[in-house]
């Protein structure tokens, strides 16, 4: 029975028992509640005056209050539980007393008695929804909480029925002791002891439950809900009671009956809602919707009680919304609503709200019922009613935020610190600006504060600039020039002609250039004589190609009238080529690129490919300003250089829109290399027009399973730089269901190659890549849709474990969208069953897939198994399989510790940077004190680590070393020696990883958390060590590392 009740809500069976046992306290506990209240109803209307119900509503209101206090004391230090099993003693004793004082007809203790069972079933209610709220998550909550309450009404049943068919027979006082007697029966359903899990709580006070209650919005608004609802039940209830009154005269058995048929008819109707409605609006609507069914409901029943005034039905219709509302139907609802509270003080604000707050509405209501109760007769009572219910609807729908930022909170969400920095708008921080460019001699504090000053636009810079031009470091000077040419004034042109003639190589040219934009006439009679070979400054490069871009004739229009001979300069220097100094050809490039657009532009690609690097760099960047159409094909090829990729990516976005269509193409030609494609996803991110959003977007859906990651991710950080920017929304719909439809594709896939053991390690790992892929790609495709903030918290709350609430917040956030359903859908599948025999049959089944990585590394893992799996069928388009040898090097980088967090993906970028490397029987690898360069895995043989001559660790076949020099760089701390029979390896140098760090940012956050991990183990470890624990633990254990589990 428990299997089939976990399957029926997706439950474990640990969880479907302690449901069925919640359920059953539940239904026994309002059973004896509902049988009490109709009792003492019953008791205190027949035997006591109506009129004095107010004074009833704030003696309750206080004795809740205090009780709630106390409740909130316990809850804030310790778990549910344990306060529920004590209440429960405490509780059952108090009623039993009270009970026979009623028997005896002692009426003073009528009155204590209502009061004390509206104490007893708040306070029990509070601390079982408390301790249901500690062993369900907000998700599980969402499907059990309404069959529990279910239960609970099934009781109200039970109860009222049991009143109304008994009112005649049995006393009043005797359901009474009903009551207590069923509480004390159920107790053992609570099991013992702490139970549930360990729940760890860090002891806070009800001052700082307060604190945060009255500080934070979102409590507030909770218990500002929980009050309406409270005065709303008061409104209700004294409309209901007065008319009630008058029925039979007062008769107590009719009352009682009235009541208990009441109770059943609540009971009922609350029962097929929780079955029937509650987890198709709670899983359909959302919360807030759900809390929205009662006020709804009450407005229609005053709308029928003012069409029909003489009937009493409208009026009783209006009590049992509003009872299968308190009773029933709100308790799943606001439960929920506690849950993004933080877990210190949330059962402790519950009990406050729940109880203290809650019968201070009913105290608030009261206090209106006796100023206004008199006056507040028919249609203006009613009217006061529907206004209520309205209020209540505008507070639902105005908590919706509060409670998404609450559940942000709790997951971390990453809050924008205030900017710091240096405030320009103060007068005498400018001034202390000013008289560092003015007077200090350090080039770096004038550089800092001409950086801040360049910032106020109202800032005349001017008079400084002479200074500047004088100063002894050369980069001041070069950044006064630089300022000339952003705000270009004939006056300054004094000023550079002695720059210009000055013997310093560093800015003249720079001036030359600045020279041309503030005086084009003075610029070509000081220039044209550099066009000329000859000694000192005129056999300058810089001097000339700055001379050339002076002195070129521009066309009509141009700024000079240009100089014939600059253009055969021009010619002489571009004949010589690369056959030129490198000097030359820098500036060369450099000047091509100055020149701009033109007929001299397509000359920049016989420099793209020179030898010397700088060149190439230069070359690239001068192409992103001459914006040659010939050249984006030359550029994109130079993608996979990562030396100088930076530069071609942004050489061909300077290109903008006009590149569109060429990338686009280019990223869907399979024929070429993903290493190549990867990268384009980032050019167009770059260029962020609504062109290339759409270039990425309509991209081929069925590529390379990394570039579609690196698509999504670049088109995400579009959206986040450009909010404005449009997106196809229909598009990024079917994205996003496609990527989801991968994740439970791939989910079963690993979770059963998991269970295949150590034999499908490395393609379980890359299986769990494409789940963790795609289901990141899914989620980011969400917040290009609705709030990337938002989302960037469900995505870190679902990579940290904390599932429900992610999901929860993804819920609310999703509200009213088709996507809704079946997003849920998907990321809540039911639990799936594992089954090792199946992981070899999952394997022959990637082999034959699409995902080419996944086929290969499928294949040879079968292979290295002994099977003869069959062979993978090599793609009809696109680019070849991965080679076998770097399949290899994945196998054997896939035990490296460093690696460990590293996506397969990743590994087959590390692997093609390794070589394979000999070394001789005891030749001697590196030296302890060399400077570390380089990462070594052993692929067969023996290394001995050697320090001061002797020998400390042996390593074999699998095994790495030289992990830390490949990230710091530092000195060998130990020899490395070969051992007898010499040893085979792969070895990864720390300059081409370092760059493919600049390249993948995913490789960097893996090592972070690889090593975050590796410093934790070591502080368990010394703790351990420090408490004696770690003489215990075996030689050479680690702490182990927890398995992905691909939900």
């Amino acid at each position: 029975m428990l299997r089939v009740i976990a399957k029926l809500y997706g439950l474990s069976v640990v969880q479907a028992r302690s449901m069925v046992k919640a359920g059953l306290f539940f239904f026994a506990f309002v059973a004896g509640v509902t049988a009490f209240k109709s009792a003492t109803n019953a008791l205190f209307l027949a035997r006591r005056n109506p009129a004095d119900l107010p004074y009833l509503y704030l003696s309750t209101a206080l004795v809740i209050t205090l009780v709630t206090v106390g409740l909130g004391r316990q809850l804030a230090r310790m778990p549910a539980k344990p306060v529920l099993r004590r209440g429960v003693l405490w509780v059952s004793g108090l009623l039993l007393v009270l009970s026979a004082l009623a028997a005896f007809d002692v009426r003073p203790a009528l009155g204590v008695l209502y009061v004390a069972g509206e104490a007893y079933a708040t306070a029990i209610s509070v601390l079982l929804w408390a301790r249901l709220g500690e062993v369900f998550d907000v998700r599980s909550a969402k499907r059990v909480f309404g069959a529990i309450a279910a239960a609970g009404m099934a009781g109200a049943v039970l109860g009222g029925l049991s009143v109304k068919a008994f009112a005649h027979v049995v006393p009043s006082a005797v359901w009474c002791f009903f009551a207590a007697l069923s509480l004390l029966a159920v107790r053992p359903l609570l099991g013992r002891g702490v139970g549930g899990g360990q729940i760890h709580r860090k002891k806070l006070s009800v001052v700082e439950g307060l604190s945060y209650a009255v500080k934070d919005r979102y409590p507030r608004g909770v218990a500002l809900l929980v009050l309406l609802l409270a005065v709303q039940t008061a409104a209700v209830d004294f409309v209901f009671r007065t008319q009630a009154a008058a029925i039979d005269r007062g008769d107590e058995a009719a009352l009682a009956s009235l009541f208990g048929g009441l109770n059943a008819v609540v009971g009922v109707g609350a029962i097929l809602f929780q079955f029937g409605l509650t987890r198709p609006l709670l899983s359909r609507l959302g919360v807030f919707a759900f809390l929205s069914v009662v006020p709804v409901l009450s407005l229609g029943a005053v709308g029928a009680a003012a069409a029909w005034p003489a009937s009493f039905w409208p009026i009783f219709a209006l009590k049992t919304f509003e009872m299968m509302g308190s009773l029933s139907l709100n308790q799943p609802a606001l439960g929920l609503l506690y849950n993004p509270m933080p877990v210190q003080t949330r059962d402790a604000v519950r009990a406050l709200v729940d109880g203290a707050v809650k019968k201070l509405g009913g105290a608030v209501g009261g206090v209106l019922l006796l100023a206004f109760g008199a006056a507040l007769q028919g249609s203006l009572l009613l009217a006061l009613v529907a206004g209520m219910a309205l209020l209540l609807l505008v507070m639902v729908r105005a908590l919706r935020p509060a409670y998404l930022a609450a559940l942000e909170r709790k997951l971390g969400a990453r809050i924008a610190s205030p900017g710091s920095g240096i405030d320009v708008s103060d007068r005498a921080t400018r001034e202390r600006l000013v008289r560092t460019l003015a007077e200090d001699e350090d080039g770096g504090r004038v550089l800092a504060a001409l950086a801040v000053l360049e910032r106020a636009e109202d800032q005349d810079l001017s008079p400084l600039v002479p200074r500047l031009l004088s100063h002894p470091d050369v980069r001041v000077r070069a950044q006064a020039i630089a300022h000339i040419q952003a705000h270009p004034d004939p006056s300054y042109a004094a000023l550079l002609m002695q720059v210009i003639r000055r013997d310093s190589r560093a800015p003249t040219a720079e001036a030359a250039r600045a020279l041309a934009l503030v005086d084009p006439e003075g610029a070509r009679l000081v220039l044209e004589p550099f066009l000329e070979p000859g000694p000192g400054p005129r056999g300058d490069a810089r001097l000339l190609c700055a001379a050339i871009e002076a002195l070129l004739p521009e066309g009509e229009g141009g700024q000079t009238r240009g100089s014939p001979r600059a253009v055969e300069r021009l010619q002489e220097l571009l004949a010589r080529g690369r056959a030129a100094p490198s000097a030359e050809r820098r500036e060369v490039v450099r000047l091509l690129g100055h020149l701009g657009p033109g007929p001299f532009a397509w000359r920049l690609a016989s420099y793209l490919d020179d030898l010397d690097r700088t060149v190439q760099r230069l070359a690239i960047q001068s192409a992103g300003r001459a914006l040659d159409p010939a050249l984006p094909p030359k550029l994109a090829h130079r993608l996979e250089d990562r030396r100088v990729r930076r530069e071609v990516i942004e050489a061909l976005a300077a290109y903008g829109d006009e590149v569109v269509p060429f990338l686009a193409e280019t990223l869907d030609d399979r024929r070429l290399p993903t290493s190549l494609r990867v990268h384009l996803p980032r050019v167009l991110r770059r260029i962020g027009t609504d062109a290339a959003i759409e270039a990425m977007l309509f991209s081929n859906v069925r590529d390379d399973a990394f570039l579609r990651h690196v698509t999504v991710q670049e088109l995400a950080r579009v959206r986040k730089e450009r909010p404005e920017a449009r997106f196809d929304r229909e598009r990024l719909q079917q994205a996003t269901l496609r990527r989801l439809k991968a994740y439970a594709h791939y989910r079963p896939i690993a979770l059963d190659l998991a269970a295949g053991g150590p034999p499908y390690t490395l393609l379980r790992r890359a299986t769990e890549d494409r789940v963790r892929q795609n289901l990141q790609n899914a989620v980011t495709l969400l917040g290009i849709l609705y709030d990337p903030a938002v989302m960037a918290t469900v995505q870190r709350g679902l990579e940290r474990g904390a599932v429900a609430d992610a999901l929860e917040l993804l819920d609310v956030t999703l509200e009213g969208s088709g996507l809704r359903g079946e997003v849920l859908r998907s990321l809540e599948a039911p639990e799936i069953s594992v089954a090792p025999d199946r992981a070899k049959a999952q394997a022959e089944a990637l082999v034959g897939g699409r995902d080419i990585q996944l086929a290969a590394i499928a294949y040879e893992t079968l292979r290295r198994m002994g099977e003869d799996p069959p062979e993978v069928r090599e793609p009809t388009q696109g680019e070849p399989l991965m080679p076998k040898s770097i399949i290899d090097r994945v196998f054997v980088l896939e035990s490296v510790q460093l690696f460990h967090n590293l996506s397969v993906d990743d590994l087959a970028a590390v692997a093609e940077l390794c070589t394979e490397g000999h070394a001789d029987p005891r030749q001697v690898i590196y030296r302890e004190g060399d400077v570390g360069d380089s990462l070594y895995v052993i692929l067969s043989g023996e290394v001995h680590l050697v320090r001061e001559g002797r020998t400390i660790l042996d390593l074999y076949a699998g095994d790495s070393f030289g992990q830390v020099s490949l990230l710091d760089g530092g000195r060998r701390p130990v020899t490395a020696q070969a051992g007898d029979e010499g040893v085979e390896y792969l070895y990864l140098e720390r300059e081409p990883f370092m760059d493919l760090m600049v390249d993948r940012p995913e490789v960097v956050q893996g090592l972070f958390e690889t090593l975050a991990r590796r410093l934790r183990e070591l502080v368990e470890l010394t703790g351990a060590h420090n408490t004696g624990a770690a003489r215990a633990a075996p030689a050479g254990s680690s702490l182990p590392t927890p398995a992905l589990n691909p939900r």
